[in-house]
């Protein structure tokens, strides 16, 4: 019963610190990043996808409207790498809110706009299409999970070592160069198959399951708090980080 009583004591107390980081949160996050990326991607899909040709012929093939999305992925991921950026992490390190969950309340933030953005872009990417297959909106947007969260991730992992713990400045070479990377990945490994009736299509989203695991782990990982790591290496050792006394006088 008393440890019923503690894990339900806990959780309500972090409900409770959820509430209260909502509002400095909102605040403290770097929108323009985010926003900025979202707006490119409406152009880019909206000039990529542009058919001028008539229904009867059209110019624009699956090929290109799935191009056209994954760019968009890209830059919105890109985008929401910088939502981490958080100045004062090494100063709020001694705080009852673990860090995990700092970053899990910004993520949570961010997450409605990264779903309304591409909800907008997909029928965008769609407006002129007359090709009675079904579109593979699930598996690009299984891409775009994988990649913000691999974004979210190196931005995690660099904020340590980048100055004022802007890893998103980091985030975004680095991610560049793994789609760039990707590319040249032996062919039965592909992971960006343009045309869905490839049948590499099926395969490639399978090891996007995996990259998408492998970004969730890593970030849980670049999550943790350093400080309560510490703690709990050495459960003795004091606020001054002096050894407390163990026994009476």
């Amino acid at each position: 019963m008393r440890s019923a009583t503690r894990i339900a004591d806990r959780r309500g107390a972090r409900v409770e610190h959820v509430g209260e980081l909502l509002r400095p949160t909102i605040r403290a996050m770097r929108w323009t990043p985010p926003l900025t990326a979202a707006c490119l991607a409406f152009v880019q899909v909206f000039v990529q996808t542009r058919d001028v040709c008539p229904p009867s012929a059209p110019c624009v093939g699956p090929e290109v409207r799935v191009l056209a999305l994954r760019i968009a992925a890209i830059l919105l991921a890109l985008g929401t790498s910088f939502i981490l950026d958080d100045p004062t992490e090494d100063t709020t390190a001694h705080l009852p809110t673990p860090l995990w969950l700092r970053r899990a309340v910004r993520v949570g933030l961010a997450a409605p706009l990264l779903a309304v953005t591409w909800a907008l872009l997909v029928p965008l990417a769609m407006r002129s299409s007359v090709d009675p297959r079904p579109f593979p909106t699930g598996a690009l947007t299984l891409e775009l999970a994988a990649l913000t969260i691999w974004a979210l991730a190196v931005s995690a992992s660099s904020a340590r070592f980048v100055p004022e713990g802007m890893g998103g400045v980091a985030a975004g070479p680095i991610l560049l160069g793994l789609v760039a990377a990707a590319n040249y990945l032996p062919r039965r490994m592909a992971l960006f198959v343009l045309d869905p009736q490839d049948p590499r299509w099926q395969g490639a989203h399978d090891l996007w399951r995996l990259v998408l695991f492998a970004a969730i782990a890593t970030l849980l990982v670049a999550s943790r708090d350093p400080g309560r790591a510490s703690l709990r290496r050495h459960p003795h050792a004091s606020v001054a980080g002096r050894p407390a006394r163990t026994g009476a006088r």
